[in-house]
């Protein structure tokens, strides 16, 4: 389902045109969809949502929603931000390679992702009376430090040590979904922009109608709203999140955990 047909849907559940939702030029049927997607993904990191990138390092760090992208994974959606970092893998030099006539490319190891508060945690749990120096420097292509960690705080992230040159990483990350917009569906760039549709409107769109519609609500006069039972809407994110849980083999298992 597409976003004009969805919105369709939407205006017809609330028997009126959705060329009345438009205000002072403003669709204001189109900003509470996507504030029904928003409230979604700040909610929930939902799997239909992790893809990969692989990006370059700086020794003193990097903006992940500037830096440029390497490379992505085919269900990137242009344009999207990264919400959280799942997993981290850094490409280490060939020298830290066991077999050293493998023909195989440089290797990627997994690293640990975690807060700057909780790295410092952790090193005081090791030595509580060691220092830190937070410009430790690491040869990433001769050597692999023995804990090397990927520190993220919004979307400034940095390597503790600190590589001495850029490295290449690739991460599994949850990607903010772009919002919805028609006129690039009219363009024909939903393909790639994701724009006019996605998993949101495929597989949920009990909740999007029930919470856009709630939204919708506080626009138009109080004898004119369509009454939402909280149970309803509450019973359909409930089915939005058994849906992506189960997305994830049952036979399989995280070994992180998360």
């Amino acid at each position: 389902m597409t976003i004009t047909q969805f919105k369709k849907v939407v205006s017809g559940y609330m028997l009126r045109q959705k060329e009345s939702f438009i205000y002072d030029e403003e669709d204001v049927l189109l900003f509470a969809i996507n504030n029904a997607k928003l409230f979604a993904q700040r909610t929930h990191n939902f799997e239909m949502a992790v893809t990969t990138i692989r990006v370059v390092m700086t020794p003193s760090g990097i903006d992940l929603n500037a830096a440029p992208i390497a490379w992505t994974a085919p269900n990137f959606y242009k344009n999207s931000k990264v919400k959280t970092v799942k997993r981290a893998y850094l490409k280490c030099g060939a020298s830290v390679v066991k077999d050293p006539c493998s023909c195989k490319s440089d290797p990627f190891y997994p690293i640990e992702v975690i807060s700057k508060a909780a790295l410092i945690n952790k090193l005081r749990r090791m030595d509580n009376l060691s220092p830190i120096y937070w410009d430790e420097k690491c040869d990433y292509s001769r050597t692999l430090p023995n804990c090397p960690t990927l520190i993220c705080q919004a979307s400034h992230a940095f390597l503790y040590p600190q590589p001495t040159h850029e490295v290449d990483l690739v991460l599994d990350i949850v990607q903010w979904l772009p919002d919805y917009n028609e006129v690039a569906q009219e363009n024909e760039e939903c393909n790639t922009d994701a724009h006019a549709t996605d998993f949101f409107l495929e597989y949920c769109k009990d909740f999007m109608l029930f919470r856009s519609i709630s939204e919708l609500n506080f626009f138009i006069k109080d004898d004119e709203r369509v009454a939402i039972s909280q149970k309803k809407l509450d019973e359909a994110w409930q089915s939005v999140i058994k849906w992506d849980g189960e997305l994830v083999d049952g036979a399989s298992y995280d070994l992180e955990g998360d």
